[in-house]
């Protein structure tokens, strides 16, 4: 998944709170597998071929780096959207990677703020060095994001990840992104974040869930509220009535400044009735109580995750892993 903008909000205006240097960073760490594979392959050009090699060499030091320092990663994979509902997303990646290969072949250039193209066998690779190093890891049925979330909150164990949603979920032993992850230091040290500490700063946690229901992530589609609506609560009504002079892209500083203005989910809902057609406000509303299912994590064990993502034949016999 993946909320757009909520990234750079963060970095901007979150306390981070840095870890591993005293004491260690040690023990278990949830690892979101395809963003760790997108991490690592970061820095390798794919241009020759895909670099397996290259790829191969970076993983093995990543996990004997891990290793030594007393960490002991679990991974966990995406798996088969059976249900169809990244659709969408996935064509819409696709086409961004076609565009950004098509443009390093003809032009020799990547395109501005292009997207970073995995190789096809990259997941393969990552995953044979994992069970030649005897790492665990899960592939979840579709999204990998939430069942990683509860895997971790089932055990209490943090999460290290490059997805935005984790801003979102509430991950008791905190989010570590990739890009404050340090594992080439020793000691391996990093930053973590708990979204506890940013719903704080609401007056109803619940209001946090507004930030993916008017923005959107790879599930659900943006209500496209007009960027005036949203800013008119903090200029004091200024830029509505010169009509919305700043654009119509809402921004997640301004979006976060305005709802965190409000005392509840519906007082905010009750605001937008009068600025907004009431089809928006359904869908908002809509977004509202698919997010908050969306980001709620069940506690589950390693154990169950592995039986509940256990592929099986027609007569239910399990294939092997």
């Amino acid at each position: 998944m993946g909320i757009w903008g909520l990234t750079t909000y963060i970095k901007k205006n979150y306390k981070w709170k840095e870890i591993g240097k005293d004491p260690p960073l040690t023990g278990p760490l949830l690892i979101d597998a395809m963003s760790c594979c997108y991490s690592l392959y970061d820095g390798i050009d794919w241009k020759y071929g895909g670099q397996y090699e290259e790829l191969d060499q970076k993983c093995r030091a990543f996990l004997t780096n891990l290793k030594e320092s007393g960490i002991e990663p679990i991974l966990v994979f995406d798996g088969v959207d059976y249900e169809g509902e990244k659709g969408p997303v996935i064509l819409k990646r696709r086409k961004e990677t076609a565009e950004c290969v098509s443009s390093c072949l003809l032009y020799g250039s990547y395109p501005k703020d292009g997207r970073s193209c995995l190789p096809a066998f990259a997941k393969v690779v990552f995953m044979e060095v994992l069970k030649e190093f005897r790492i665990p890891f899960i592939v979840a049925d579709g999204d990998a994001d939430n069942l990683t979330a509860s895997i971790a909150n089932f055990y209490g164990y943090p999460v290290l990840s490059s997805d935005s949603d984790y801003y979102i979920f509430n991950v008791k032993g905190g989010y570590m992104p990739f890009e404050y992850f340090y594992w080439e230091s020793k000691p391996i040290y990093g930053k973590i974040y708990h979204s506890s500490n940013f719903s704080a700063t609401f007056r109803d946690p619940e209001i946090i869930y507004l930030i993916p229901a008017l923005i959107g992530n790879d599930f659900l589609k943006s209500p496209e509220i007009r960027r005036d609506v949203i800013t008119s609560v903090i200029d004091g009504g200024a830029e509505a009535e010169a009509g919305g002079r700043r654009g119509h892209t809402i921004y997640s500083d301004e979006l976060v400044a305005c709802i965190a203005s409000f005392s509840s989910v519906e007082e905010f809902l009750s605001y937008l009735s009068s600025s907004c057609k009431s089809e928006q406000v359904m869908a908002i509303r809509e977004n509202f109580d698919k997010a908050k299912e969306m980001y709620s994590i069940d506690k589950i064990s390693i154990d169950d995750a592995r039986k509940s993502t256990e592929l099986k034949t027609a007569n239910g016999t399990p294939l092997p892993s």
